[in-house]
Parts: structure tokens; C-alpha cells; sequence
């Protein structure tokens, strides 16, 4: 674990649970411009959103 910290103001972490999941990450990947990465569920995958100075998830 690195010993770095966020900036104050920064986003850590943000769950959002919604029907039009897709809709939200095309959405903030076109207007934001953040990345998303597939993230296994075990019975289903998911994806988490990142900036795109972030290198890794």
C-alpha cells in the first residue's frame, strides 16, 4: 500500500447503483472523459471509472 495521499477535495471512492448503469459510465467516459476497467463479481462483471491520469485500478 502506498503511502501517497489524495488531495483534500479529491474522490476516493463512489458506488452508484442504477438501472441505466451503462447509460451513466458511457456518459461520464464521453463528457468527463474518465476511463473504465472490467471488475469481476464472481457471477458477473462490473467496472469501476477512473481519471485518465490514473495508470492502474
Amino acid at each position: 500500500m502506498s503511502d501517497s495521499k489524495a488531495p483534500i477535495g479529491s474522490v476516493g471512492w463512489f458506488d452508484l447503483t442504477v438501472e441505466n448503469a451503462d447509460d451513466c459510465r458511457d456518459f461520464y467516459k464521453a463528457v468527463v472523459g474518465w476511463k473504465s476497467a472490467d471488475l469481476s463479481m464472481g457471477d458477473y462483471s462490473d467496472y469501476v471509472m477512473s481519471t485518465p491520469k490514473r495508470t492502474s485500478l
